[in-house]
């Protein structure tokens, strides 16, 4: 009978010393964290134009980014005539590193025309807030890019991708949270 009591003590027990246990995350509370928007300018190597996008990285591991960029024209000769913007997947791979890979839909006259696709390793400077790829500031980071354009069928089915960007295309990031003004 003693045994039993004990038994029963420590059952109702159990819940009040569970409650009080602090509760942490594997990661730590105060690691660093991307979750949210980011006003990124990206840069092709060779290039001197900035490109402006906007990265949202979501709670859940999803991602999606925004251009506005042309994407027609240029030394590349490229055909589309708008983008759909990007979608993906994020992870944090190192206390202050991220990865993502993404896709977007590109077009020729309203039709399917194409794929951008982006492979990108970024880290979070603790100090400044920024998050980068690619550049001095941010070594052992890349991003890698791939642009391919649709071959169809006569009867306009996919039939395939070419790809419109040199073999290892890569680009350079440099993002800042996103802060966002009163409005009178």
């Amino acid at each position: 009978m003693p045994r039993h009591r004990g038994l029963m003590l420590v059952a109702l027990m159990l819940p009040t010393v569970l409650a009080a246990w602090p509760a942490r995350n594997t990661e730590g509370a105060a690691a660093p964290q991307i979750t949210g928007v980011w006003a990124c300018e990206v840069t092709r190597p060779g290039s001197t134009v900035d490109r402006p996008l906007v990265f949202v990285f979501h709670s859940d591991g999803t991602m999606a980014y925004s251009s506005q960029t042309t994407v027609n024209g240029g030394p590349l000769g490229l055909p589309f005539t708008s983008r759909g913007g990007g979608n993906g997947e994020w992870q944090k791979v190192g206390p202050n590193d991220f990865a993502f890979q993404a896709r977007e839909n590109m077009y020729i006259n309203g039709n399917a025309g194409g794929f951008f696709y982006v492979e990108a390793a970024e880290r979070l400077d603790k100090q400044t807030g920024r998050l980068c790829s690619g550049t001095t500031d941010c070594p052992g980071t890349e991003t890698k890019l791939r642009l391919t354009q649709f071959t169809f069928a006569a009867d306009g089915s996919i039939t395939g991708e070419v790809d419109l960007l040199p073999a290892g295309s890569r680009a350079e990031s440099t993002c800042q949270r996103l802060t966002f003004p009163s409005l009178p």
